[in-house]
């Protein structure tokens, strides 16, 4: 969230680089901390880009993140799944213990079906703000 807009646009250049050599026809699989708020009331805007069910605000890398998986046929699968807080979100704030999600798994629109689940768990009972991403 700290790094200028030249920066995050130079990130989503190199991974649309990235994205780019991989061929069709393999599996997709994209694990990683975007930073990026994804909100299922955005759903009609990003039909098959993102599901129902993001949850909080969207932030400033929202937009950077859905148009980088719109351009290149991906979809967030967390968002595809309606959980709990505590099994969607991936991160906690630290002073307001808001819950949020910001970690992301992405695949292919049309590999969402081979997904059943994806959700968030904590990684031990007594840390509450630390999770991992679980993708069944």
């Amino acid at each position: 969230m700290t790094y200028d807009l030249e920066t995050k646009k130079l990130f989503y250049q190199s991974l649309s680089n990235l994205l780019s050599e991989i061929p069709a026809a393999d599996k997709l699989i994209v694990l990683s901390d975007f930073n990026a708020r994804v909100v299922g009331n955005d759903h009609a805007a990003w039909p098959q880009t993102m599901g129902k069910f993001g949850k909080g605000k969207m932030n400033s890398n929202s937009e950077l993140l859905l148009s980088k998986c719109s351009e290149h046929g991906l979809t967030i699968t967390n968002t595809f799944f309606n959980y709990p807080d505590k099994w969607y979100c991936s991160w906690k704030h630290q002073r307001s213990k808001h819950p949020t999600l910001l970690d992301y798994v992405i695949t292919r629109i049309e590999d969402l079906k081979n997904f059943r689940s994806t959700r968030a768990m904590r990684e031990t009972e007594c840390c509450t703000d630390h999770y991992m991403i679980r993708v069944r």
